[in-house]
């Protein structure tokens, strides 16, 4: 059983080894290498779940890593990478929707669900006060002697009213 966790962790040691070594072929300057892992963070892992492709170590992110490094070298710009990643897997690829059409929507609607939450309770608080007011304006329900009750009746309730 030990060298079956020795064996799992020699093996997860390699794949990490290789993964960096996959993206290190390409010698990029400082800024370059800055410039990379700024476009990795705005691109998704294309089989990881809600990880962009800086945080993933799959197989195919790694690729992307490698390919990124060699767009930079080659002298290529971030919206033309991008562009290109956009054209082979699509506009899911991109972490942020952009702002126009069916990504419009992702941005749009949680503003939506507020303003119609806050329809909702203003529509709801009017209609409360309405009726309170109609029900006879007077938020405790107080009866007074002269208003159709038993004066003795009153004088022995009036410490409960």
């Amino acid at each position: 059983m030990r060298r079956l966790g020795i064996g799992l962790i020699s093996v997860a040691v390699l794949l990490v080894a290789a993964g960096t070594a996959l993206a290190a072929d390409v010698a990029l300057t400082p800024e370059q290498e800055r410039e990379a892992l700024a476009i990795e963070r705005l691109l998704r892992c294309p089989v990881c779940t809600g990880q962009s492709v800086a945080e993933s170590h799959a197989e195919p992110a790694e690729e992307i890593k490698s390919n990124i490094r060699k767009m930079i070298k080659e002298g290529k710009t971030r919206q033309e990478i991008i562009d290109y990643y956009i054209r082979r897997y699509g506009e899911w690829i991109v972490m942020k929707p952009p702002a126009r059409g069916a990504g419009l929507i992702a941005w749009a609607w949680p503003v939506a669900v507020l303003v119609a939450g806050g329809l909702i309770i203003n529509a709801f608080l009017r209609r409360s006060t309405r009726a309170a007011a109609e029900a006879g304006g007077d938020a405790q329900g107080s009866v007074g002697p002269g208003e159709g009750v038993d004066p003795a009746v009153y004088e022995r309730l009036k410490d409960y009213i």
